[in-house]
């Protein structure tokens, strides 16, 4: 059972690094409840404005 939990850890790891990629929230239930959970914000955006 040791290695399926670590696998399902490493599985959402992969889900949330290929959803934040692509710039989207990735949706969990917890205790019954719809969470999301958003990418980290980063410099990038402001960088490229800052230049022009």
């Amino acid at each position: 059972m040791a290695n399926a939990e670590v696998a399902l850890q490493r599985a959402a790891l992969r889900a949330r690094e290929k959803a934040w990629r692509h710039g989207v929230p990735v949706v969990y239930s917890e205790d019954g409840v719809i969470k999301y959970e958003y990418p980290p914000a980063t410099n990038e955006s402001s960088d490229e404005h800052a230049s022009t």
